[in-house]
Formats: structure tokens, sequence, C-alpha cells
């Protein structure tokens, strides 16, 4: 539904940023109803990814419509893009309609995963309710002049995205891509950026509309060398954040004392978040450890990895809590991946 209406509206979305050796590219989610909230979450997104310096902004779209001003918003922002962005409507079973559809038509490239769907623009009222006589002409009109704007300032056929406002047309990802409404069907993100390298577009920028290229992100499958055959040299830095836990703490220290890692490569670094006893090195540890303490003003254990991250002295970052017990291979199997690749963000399990 495109709803002709200012009625209060919630929206589900998360981000996510993903980083490759050759490029980056912004990855955000927009989930459910679009709202005045998905309007200023892709307006920080696009203007953060430029911040950055990312090769690009993908939106990953399921929505079944949402509010007209809102919508408007959106597309707005990424007509102004100063950066090439992707609508990708996925996953599998997920639709871009009614605002979608504009959203989807007004990126730089539109994509659809096999299994969605797109269109059904036609406005409605606030409750989903057929709009009278002359208020449906009205917002018709309106809804199909702004398509037929987004359609000559992207490039894309004006009919089937007109139809999809004026007659309520909805298209699969297959019948989308040979209209010319979307620009290419891949199952996959990955798939989808490996079609997409190389390709060029317009973009805004502050002297006018220039080229722009979505390539140089490397997706290649990284295997970290197996246990057996993995020899150590890298140093990393273990950081962790501490409040008036010392029995837990112990315990931390004592599994990093008996790693598998070589003790001579790694360094702990305690960051005491202003524990009333002010925390002291303990005695008889056998490692290369540094405490520091911070005071305590909120934000504690961030604070505390961000402290710790800056007075790490090697380039591996590897963040405990104080109440983990790491693996006897842990470091082992964080470092590994590390000297597989020498940009890499490991997650592990607690």
């Amino acid at each position: 539904m495109l709803v002709a209406s200012a009625a209060a509206l919630a929206l589900g979305f998360a981000g996510a940023a993903l980083a490759q050796s050759r490029g980056e590219v912004h990855v955000v989610r927009v989930d459910g109803v679009i709202s005045p909230i998905t309007d200023r979450y892709v307006q920080r997104a696009v203007k953060g990814a430029e911040r950055s310096g990312a090769r690009a902004v993908v939106i990953t779209l399921d929505t079944p419509g949402g509010l007209l001003n809102a919508t408007r918003g959106v597309t707005e922002t990424l007509l102004a893009a100063p950066l090439p962005v992707i609508a990708y409507v996925s996953p599998p079973g997920a639709h871009a309609a009614s605002a979608g559809t504009f959203i989807a038509a007004s990126a730089h490239i539109a994509a659809m995963a096999p299994g969605t769907n797109i269109g059904a623009a036609s406005p409605v009222g606030g409750q989903g309710e057929d709009l009278g006589e002359t208020a449906r002409s009205k917002a018709f009109e309106d809804a199909a002049a702004m398509m037929r704007a987004i359609a000559e300032a992207t490039g894309r056929p004006s009919a089937p995205l007109e139809a999809a406002v004026l007659e309520a047309k909805a298209y699969t990802a297959e019948e989308a891509l040979a209209l010319g409404v979307v620009d290419a069907v891949a199952p996959s993100l990955s798939d989808l950026l490996a079609q997409l390298d190389g390709r060029s577009v317009v973009v805004q920028s502050a002297d006018g509309p220039r080229p722009a290229a979505v390539r140089g992100n490397d997706w290649r499958r990284v295997e970290a060398p197996p246990p057996e055959e993995f020899t150590p040299v890298l140093p990393a830095s273990v950081v962790i954040p501490y409040y008036e836990a010392p029995e837990a703490l112990a315990l931390t220290l004592a599994a990093l004392e008996g790693q598998s890692y070589p003790r001579g490569l790694f360094e702990v670094i305690i960051v005491d978040d202003g524990s009333r006893t002010p925390l002291r090195p303990p005695e008889g540890v056998r490692l290369d450890l540094k405490v520091i303490r911070q005071e305590h003003r909120g934000f504690g254990a961030p604070r505390a990895r961000n402290r710790g991250a800056e007075a790490a002295s090697h380039g591996i970052l590897v963040f405990l809590d104080c109440d983990m017990i790491p693996e006897a291979g842990g470091l082992a199997a964080h470092a590994r991946w590390h000297h597989a690749l020498s940009d890499v963000l490991t997650l592990g399990f607690r």
C-alpha cells in the first residue's frame, strides 16, 4: 500500500557494513512499513557511507508499502546520492510493494532475488481503504507523475512503472527484469555484487552529475590454514574490560596462560572501568600484562574496549570479557584468519 495520509507507523530495520580488501560496500536493511523513521535512516546510511569513503550502499528491501511523504523523502535521498545506491529486494519471498516500488526505482541499480515481487503501487487511504473519487484522482495523478519523474531520472522505462501505480500491476523478479524495471536478478548479495562489478552509473556531486562505478569488491572465499599447518608469527593484543570481578578475571587469565598460541606473541590489556577497589596487576601471572584504569562514567565496557584498543601494541585485536574462559586453542583459532587475510573481522561464540 502507498498511504496518502500521515498516520504513524512502525518500522523494523538493521544495518551492517561489509568491508572487503579492495573496496567497501555498506549494506543496510529496510524491512517493514515505510515511515519518517525510514526516511531518516536512509539519509543517515547514505551520508555515513559517503563520509567513510564506501564504494556503494546496498539497501536490502522487504516492504508492503508505507506513507507517501516518507517515500518521497527516501526517493529524494537516493536520486541525490553522491555514491552508487543499489536496491536489492531480498530474501526470496520478500516484496517491494507500493512504496517499495518507488524506492527500488529510485536507486542507481535495482535488483531482485528469485521468488520476490515488485509493484502494486496504487495509493490507498490511511487504513488501506479505497479513496473517494476526487481524492483518488489527485493521489493517483500525483503518484503517477512522481513515478514518471523517477523513471526519467534513472533511465528506466516509465510504462511498466506507471502501470504499477495506475493499474496496480505487480511483477515477479524475472518479469521485472524483462521489462527493465530492475537491472539484475541475483540469488545472493555476493552474486549480485559480482554481477555489478565494473558497472558504471551516474551519481550527484557538488559539481553536478558524475560517473561512478561499482567495482573492486573482493568476494573471494577465504580459507584459514588448518590448525595442524598453522605456524603463528603475528603478535596479538587481548583487551579485557573489567569491573569488580576479581575471581572471574583470575579464571580468564589462567585460561590465557594455557593458550597454545605462543605466549611471547600476545599481550593482555585489562581496562578497569573505575572499580571501587582499583585493580592491581595480579601476582604470579606469566603474561605480558598491562592494567589501565578509567573513570566509571557510563558506557563502561565499550569505552574500556576502545581504551584498550588505543593502548594495544599489535595489529590483531582480541576482545574478551573478564568472565570469559577461552579454550586452549581459542587465540590460535582467532589468529589463523588474520594470517590468511590482512583485513578481517573474526567472530566467535561465547
